[in-house]
């Protein structure tokens, strides 16, 4: 019964897709994104497989351990509403600890200085499992809507500055095995596809709207509540693509974009000051200790080396930069030593640096929109992809954060390609 409900859920998604204009854009045909969003539910699908006969430790399981919690802290509502509730809306004391025990992922470390990334998915499962009667397929569908979503608004948003042979490759990229699978499902990265999504396509609108505004605010909050450092380089880049809007030259809208984050160096260099809990270069620097000692735990099987740092604000700044080319570069088919998932991996991370490779070559210079929107995108999946290689020493783990941005990587390096473009309406 669950797979024959979720089926005409998706059914009547499809149709929704196929009937409506909003999914029909330039360079696309009409069926691509009907075709794009089979991709995504067949890709939550198929990591639902891997995760029941591959990763078989349901409790770290990534798409099933907040799912499972949110069903659990539905059942403490149903059968303790009082104390439900306090954990549910976050009023939670002494009386709600015994309770909370029950959930293996509502704690975690870092949540004093930095938001507690695992709750919101928690709170969002236990509120959509009373719509769907807990049925994990259609959790599980609903995601991967999100994510299609996400995908969809990213890619309205740059094709009126593609040409056919651009979008071509853009099309192609979006059905690379990492982007449909772990870009999908119910992992943390279909909730960050979806509100970057919304981000970048209201963003990019023309003229300034409270309602965009809101929508934002509110996108950029889940985006903080999911994964805290991917939304505050968001907020930097949505901020420099905004003051760029006055300015036409790459040089002024690369040092507006620079500007701001000298002014959240400076921002992270006070608040010690005011108070040693919020040293967040000591954050950091504890964040990559705990995720080696995490990985070393659980036993992870792709562990590398990233470049090591301290606390020391010159040790953390210097060494982002360097976090690009780690994350950029990884993983490497000769890093698979014989595990099937990581050589499949390391062959497509090496088709990806190839066409970066290839798209450098090609740029030209740009200016106006298309510049605005390029440095836009390219601040947003530079800076994420740089902490990545500071903080994620799992090869797994590293390809699933790289879904996120690697295609909005890309696509900014589409936006500077010397074909001429079909200029927005």
């Amino acid at each position: 019964m669950e797979w024959l409900i979720t089926g005409v859920v998706f059914l009547a998604l499809q149709y929704w897709i196929w009937k409506s204009s909003f999914f029909k854009t330039k360079h696309f045909p009409v069926w691509f994104s009907n075709a794009l969003f089979t991709a995504k539910a067949l890709g939550g699908i198929a990591l639902f497989f891997i995760y029941t006969l591959y990763y078989t430790n349901r409790e770290h399981a990534d798409i099933f351990k907040f799912y499972d919690d949110g069903i659990t802290l539905r059942h403490i509502i149903n059968e303790n509403p009082n104390i439900g509730n306090k954990l549910f809306w976050g009023d939670g004391d002494e009386t709600t600890l015994v309770e909370e025990a029950k959930l293996c992922n509502w704690r975690r470390p870092f949540s004093k200085t930095m938001l507690n990334e695992n709750r919101m998915l928690i709170r969002f499962h236990t509120a959509l499992s009373f719509i769907t009667f807990g049925m994990y397929q259609l959790h599980n569908l609903l995601f991967c809507w999100l994510a299609f979503l996400g995908v969809w608004l990213i890619t309205k948003t740059i094709s009126p500055f593609l040409s056919q042979r651009s979008a071509s490759i853009w099309a192609v990229l979006l059905f690379f095995p990492s982007v449909v699978l772990w870009a999908d499902g119910l992992l943390k990265e279909s909730v960050l596809l979806f509100a970057l999504g919304v981000v970048v396509w209201m963003a990019s609108r023309a003229g300034f709207s409270l309602i965009r505004l809101a929508v934002i605010l509110i996108a950029l909050l889940v985006m903080a509540y999911t994964r805290t450092i991917l939304a505050v380089i968001v907020i930097v880049a949505v901020g420099g693509y905004w003051a760029s809007t006055k300015v036409n030259r790459n040089r002024a809208m690369l040092g507006l974009h620079a500007m701001l984050y000298v002014l959240l160096i400076a921002i992270a260099l006070v608040l010690p000051k005011i108070d040693p809990l919020y040293d967040y270069f000591k954050v950091i620097a504890k964040k990559q200790h705990y995720t080696y000692e995490e990985a070393k735990a659980t036993g992870a099987k792709s562990l590398v080396a990233l470049p090591r740092i301290d606390k020391s604000p010159i040790s953390v700044i210097s060494t982002v930069p360097l976090g690009f080319f780690y994350a950029l570069l990884q993983p490497m088919p000769l890093q698979a030593h014989g595990k099937a998932i990581v050589f499949i991996n390391g062959v497509e991370n090496l088709l990806y640096v190839l066409l970066f490779v290839y798209l450098l070559l090609k740029i030209q210079k740009q200016k106006g929109d298309r510049a605005r929107l390029f440095w836009f995108l390219f601040f947003i999946a530079a800076v994420y992809l740089s902490f990545i290689g500071l903080l994620v020493p799992v090869l797994g783990n590293m390809v699933r954060y790289k879904a996120v941005v690697i295609p909005l990587l890309m696509a900014s390096l589409l936006l500077l390609q010397k074909e001429q473009p079909t200029h927005k309406n």
